[in-house]
């Protein structure tokens, strides 16, 4: 049988002997002390719930439980708050209490002089306007236990616990309000705001403009994401679906060449790009942005004259006031910062898309005026800039493969501050690995017979470097390095092939997730993006241009564009992390093998008598080339103008004497 009251005892004890402290006790106390005992009183609360009223359902009343459960609760809040008083709350502690809570425990632990002064000792500091007693009594209307009943009504705050902290702190909370009443009577209010009206005044016009500016530009974000964004997204996937047909009906071999260009002609009407209306929503929110730089220099101003003041007390009620608000205009300010920053980049990826479109424009405009040319007697699409999606899945797997191994035979990493010596074994739960295959496979549905490993699936691996923290009880991410292989799926899954190089608006898709998580978590990233079909000029000009900060997109994420046609690598030599890093990202190719692909075509095909054409599914079986190597030969051997790539419907990819 039970023993309910030992029981108890037993699953109350730990939060009894924490209720016993104040919060400069509970700051000594070591901090894996701390959690340990916070841990052991929530196992004890979810025991108390969920265990104990099974077995004693009758031993407490409910309101007794309640009590019991608001004292747990109250002892961890007691923890959490001394961490919260050193500014370094643990994660695994920082979701269970809000601020408001977090603050109220702070504020009563300031004031606990007042236990052990009786009411005559109190009344006397203040009406001599003399000592920290006086000072506090100052502070009482700005902190939390000012105003007691807005922090009982606060929706998010936990009653049970906060009624455990009023009736815990009851005695402390009267001898403060009544020394504040002696206050009023003594010196009255206008004493206290007359010498604070000008920051008060400050304070009140800051705030204003404050919430003025939040609101025009929550309105002009919005504005702009009605008029331009929704509209040009929906246009936009209006010529990605045309165009996908186009280039559906030009593999296919069975569109007239007239209806295709007045269909192709169709779609430049849809694509323009409403860079001006963006352009001016920018300056309007830089203007806005320009506005709260004059609030925040009036407040300065503010608070060089308080801090003139004469009484201690008042220069540093007012410098407090002007203090909060100068954060939070400055958090206002990041926040435009980040808004102005969201605007260009969506004006940049719009810019790119728009770009991206022309070239498939102009590419499939080129496919349907050669549609009823000949090479010799071979009819094809050029193929020079052509990747089959075979060979697209060789080259992904290949780097991919590549890049683990670079990581995982590094003996040393660069950091942002130091340099890391990597541990054996260390990357085993350090690594993430995705790909886009289901997407892949829904593209291919409609062909049943296509096994999806033969196609690309844009592959991502991921490896983190962390270190410890609070006492080895979690992790804290120091860096975080990616490479991406991004194919455009749609081409292989319709086409079989893809012939246009990754664009801007390509990358701004993969990067603009990763620069939101790094910048919410401000962690640094290095990301390596590697392309089948290589990297258009833009991408180029993009890395050695200084206004679009080259490959930096934010002060913690730096990209490498890899071009896995020839393993070359497109990065801003001058930024030290990437660069140092930079071995990680390289794509190695055997020169040799190369060498004797390169000689095989030649010499067995090209100038073999009565053959002028080779396909490169003959050399990948029987000369057991890889198709990569393959592709890099004939790109090889058509630089020498020997013959030129062809993409042959039923055929696939092949070099034609010239």
């Amino acid at each position: 049988m039970t023993d309910c009251q030992s029981y108890l005892t037993e699953l109350t004890y730990t939060a009894q002997q924490i209720l016993d402290e104040d919060l400069a006790a509970l700051g000594r106390m070591p901090e894996r002390a701390r959690i340990e005992r916070y841990n052991d009183i929530k196992a004890n609360e979810q025991e108390l719930i969920y265990e104990y009223g099974r077995d004693c359902p009758d031993f407490l009343t409910t309101s007794e439980e309640d009590r019991v459960r608001g004292d747990c609760r109250l002892a961890r809040l007691l923890i959490a708050a001394s961490f919260y008083a050193d500014a370094t709350v643990p994660q695994s502690l920082d979701n269970d209490f809000i601020e408001a809570e977090l603050q109220a425990v702070v504020d009563f632990d300031r004031y606990k002089q007042f236990d052990i002064l009786d009411q005559e000792q109190i009344n006397k500091q203040i009406r001599r306007m003399e000592g920290e007693v006086y000072e506090l009594v100052q502070e009482y209307t700005s902190t939390q236990i000012g105003d007691m009943d807005q922090l009982i009504q606060n929706p998010n705050v936990q009653q049970d616990v906060i009624d455990r902290l009023v009736e815990r702190y009851e005695d402390r909370h009267e001898r403060i309000r009544q020394g504040f009443f002696t206050y009023v009577e003594a010196h009255g209010l206008e004493h206290m705001v007359e010498q604070i009206e000008s920051a008060v005044e400050a304070v009140a016009d800051a705030t204003e403009t404050r919430e003025q500016v939040t609101t025009d530009v929550t309105k002009e974000v919005k504005r702009l994401s009605e008029s331009i964004g929704d509209e040009y997204l929906q246009r936009k996937s209006q010529i990605d679906a045309e165009l996908r047909d186009i280039e559906a009906e030009l593999a296919g071999g069975t569109a007239e060449a007239t209806e295709l260009k007045d269909r192709l002609d169709s779609t430049e009407e849809l694509g323009s790009v409403p860079v001006d209306e963006l352009d001016a929503g920018i300056e309007r929110v830089q203007e806005l942005t320009d506005k709260l730089n004059e609030t925040r220099q009036a407040l300065e101003t503010a608070r060089k004259e308080s801090s003139r003041a004469e009484r201690p007390a008042t220069r540093k009620e007012a410098t407090q006031m002007l203090d909060a608000e100068l954060e939070r205009i400055d958090n206002k300010r990041n926040e435009l910062y980040e808004q102005v920053n969201q605007l260009q980049r969506g004006r940049e990826e719009m810019t790119a898309s728009r770009d991206r479109v022309q070239r498939r424009q102009a590419e499939l405009e080129r496919r349907i005026d050669n549609l009823n040319t000949s090479a010799g007697d071979i009819n094809g699409i050029r193929g020079e800039n052509v990747v089959t999606a075979s060979t697209a899945a060789l080259f992904e797997m290949d780097y991919i493969g590549r890049f683990d191994t670079s990581i995982r035979e590094a003996d040393c990493i660069t950091l942002p501050e130091r340099e890391f010596t990597v541990p054996e074994g260390y990357w085993s739960s350090r690594n993430v690995r995705q790909n886009q295959e289901p997407q892949m496979k829904s593209l291919l549905d409609d062909k049943e017979e296509e096994d999806v490993g033969a196609y690309p699936t844009n592959q991502t691996s991921r490896y983190e470097v962390t270190k410890s923290a609070y006492m080895g009880l979690s992790r804290t991410r120091e860096l975080v390095i990616h490479a991406s292989v991004y194919s455009h799926l749609e081409a292989y899954a319709t086409n079989g092939f893809d012939g246009l190089p990754t664009g801007l608006d390509d990358v701004l898709d993969i990067v603009g997730e990763i620069v939101r998580e790094a910048e919410r978590q401000q962690v640094h990233h290095i990301v390596g993006i590697a392309s089948p079909t290589g990297w258009t000029d833009r991408v180029h000009e993009h890395v050695d241009d200084t206004e679009f900060a080259r490959t930096h997109y934010s002060q913690y994420v730096s990209v490498c564009f890899v071009d896995l046609r020839d393993g070359s690598l497109i990065y801003n030599k001058s930024d030290p992390l990437l660069t140092d890093n930079i071995e990680l990202f390289e794509r190695a190719i055997s020169a040799e093998k190369l060498h004797k692909c390169v000689s095989i075509v030649r010499n067995e095909y090209l100038d073999s008598l009565g053959r002028d054409t080779v396909f490169a599914e003959e050399i990948t079986t029987d000369h057991d080339f890889e198709s990569h190597i393959v592709k890099r030969a004939f790109d090889r051997l058509e630089s020498t103008d020997a013959a030129e790539q062809l993409y042959i419907e039923e055929d696939g990819l092949a070099l034609h004497s010239t």
